[in-house]
């Protein structure tokens, strides 16, 4: 089963604020799903999706991308 996690709690697994995971919402870089609420809902985090949105690959050490 996927782990939904609040926005607060997202937040304290990034180690960043609620407004900065709002702000991310809004630019689209974090997956969101949204459950029964007032407005457009509540946000919801698959814990998951966010990990692998958020992953960057690594570069070759060696790799300076000017070649």
């Amino acid at each position: 089963m996927d782990e939904l996690l609040t926005t607060q709690e997202l937040a304290e697994r990034l180690k960043v604020t609620t407004k900065t995971i709002q702000r991310m919402v809004s630019q689209g870089r974090l997956p969101v799903l949204r459950v029964a609420g007032s407005g457009n809902g509540h946000p919801r985090f698959i814990w998951q999706d966010v990990v692998d949105t958020l992953r960057i690959p690594a570069r070759d050490a060696g790799d300076r991308g000017d070649g």
